[in-house]
């Protein structure tokens, strides 16, 4: 049977519109709307809306799996923050499962290709309902770095790091980050340090100003907040480029308990010659906090850092004597290494110092510098200890060294080979003017230690005198 409208036939009798052109239809808005279902661990699709709040750590599964359905779920983690899990029919967006424990509350959206392939979507949010939320105060980002010493010439009022001469140099800066409820009120996060630390040992933490110095297990309140109390604390560890290493996810926040995280960033330099002579390595800890009516917030951001710093240079220590050269009486002045130090140090911008090096010849002092060094250290012929492992030395041989590392030092053009009892050292005597030779019939080599060492840059052939013997700077 047909339909018709003033006489013309608008639906003919197999059901086909026809001699509608110009007109106008409507659809009539459907006055009701989808319940949304509560589920506790499956995934519907024969229902379009779910609710679901967890209890507990939740795996999911599937019903009504057809090809062309679709479903959604509102997801809530509750503030125990319980981890979802999805079989592997769930392909998630980009192929990442998301990190549950970036947001309480989630919007979940599922469509079935097959019942192996249902591809699906999430969405995070901070709060239930709408209206503006509070933001969390006092947040903050602070630096903790392994200690160390201040360089000569180093503009910065701190530098971490370990210094020395061996291959590699390591650094590595550990702690223990711990955020928790206050007791009274508020939160606090407390830092400890762990591990030898750096030369001499140390930890630095800054949020704002200087760098203040902590001592290995030594456990700090670093940050705190006296008014908002969280219902749960999180802390994420990760690289620089925002890979996650670790995530507590929400952990309920007490006065005895909240989320903590380990770290340790360990940095590794080498001699000029085998690779760079410094190297730092830094982690990033986030720690956020979680409460009703408040956004989930990144109260602190931690720069977590190892910096070590490797010299292929040889050093001497500062009673070693430096023999100095005056070009106005043209004579030889002896003093020890930090005593010229710290004439290098504070003299006026147009002062000159001269050493005395390889036959005769004066040079002036171009760089002057002090740091600590792990190393041996040795005596030649019954002297005292005054030198380094790789410091060149001048022989009737060539150019030698006391310590058997000789192939990747900063010496890339003297050839440096070992030094040994029945080498002849090239050495000179200020009150004569004259170079002389002597035979090596004893060397003495300490433990390895901490020393604070001198070293030298000078203009011409590059050497100097130290102790009567012509050493090489570079």
């Amino acid at each position: 049977m047909s339909i018709n409208i003033a006489g013309t036939s608008v639906i003919d009798n197999q059901r086909v519109l026809e001699n509608i052109v110009g007109n106008v239809g409507r659809i009539k808005t459907h006055a009701g709307a989808y319940a949304i279902s509560s589920t506790n661990d499956n995934i519907n699709f024969s229902t379009p809306f779910m609710n679901c709040i967890l209890s507990a750590d939740t795996t999911f599964t599937e019903t009504a799996a057809a090809a062309g359905k679709s479903a959604q779920m509102l997801l809530d983690l509750s503030t125990s923050n319980h981890t979802p899990t999805f079989s592997s029919n769930i392909n998630w967006a980009d192929g990442t499962t998301p990190t549950w424990s970036g947001y309480q509350r989630w919007h979940l959206c599922f469509t079935v290709i097959s019942a192996s392939e249902i591809r699906a979507v999430a969405f995070g949010y901070t709060a239930n309902g709408g209206g503006s939320l509070n933001g969390w105060p006092g947040a903050t980002s602070i630096v903790a770095r392994e200690g160390g010493t201040l360089l000569t010439g180093e503009s910065d009022n701190h530098y971490s790091g370990n210094f020395g001469v061996n291959d590699p140099i390591t650094s590595t800066s550990s702690c223990n980050i711990y955020y928790r409820a206050r007791s009274g009120g508020g939160s606090e996060i407390r830092f400890t340090p762990t591990g030898t630390g750096g030369d001499p040992l140390g930890y630095y933490t800054q949020s704002t100003g200087a760098f203040v110095s902590r001592t290995s297990g030594q456990s700090t309140t670093i940050w705190e907040e006296n008014s908002v109390t969280p219902d749960t604390t999180r802390c994420v560890l990760k690289t620089t480029g925002g890979t996650i290493i670790t995530d507590t996810g929400y952990v309920t926040a007490s006065t005895s308990s909240g989320a903590s995280v380990s770290a340790a960033a360990t940095a590794a330099a080498y001699g000029p010659v085998a690779g760079t002579d410094n190297e730092t390595d830094i982690e990033i800890i986030e720690c956020w906090a979680r409460k009703s009516g408040y956004e989930d917030t990144k109260v602190a951001t931690w720069r977590f850092e190892a910096n070590a710093q490797a010299s292929g240079s040889g050093c001497f220590i500062g009673s070693a004597n430096l023999y100095r050269w005056n070009v106005d009486t043209n004579t030889v002045s002896i003093m020890t290494l930090d005593s010229a130090y710290d004439q290098y140090s504070n003299k006026e911008d147009d002062e000159v110092h001269y050493v005395i090096g390889q036959d005769g010849l004066h040079k002036e002092i171009e760089g002057f510098r002090t740091f600590k060094l792990r190393d041996y250290y040795y005596s030649i012929n019954g002297s005292d200890m005054f030198v380094s492992s790789t410091h060149p030395f001048l022989t009737t041989d060539g150019w030698k060294c006391l310590g058997e590392n000789t192939e990747t030092l900063d010496y890339p053009n003297l050839d440096l080979t070992q030094l040994a009892v029945g080498d002849i050292l090239k050495k000179y005597n200020s009150e004569t003017n004259e170079y002389y030779d002597e035979e090596v019939t004893s060397i003495d080599k300490s433990p390895e230690q901490i020393k604070d060492v001198y070293t030298l840059t000078v203009g011409g052939d590059s050497t100097y005198i130290v102790n009567g013997h012509v050493v090489h700077n570079k």
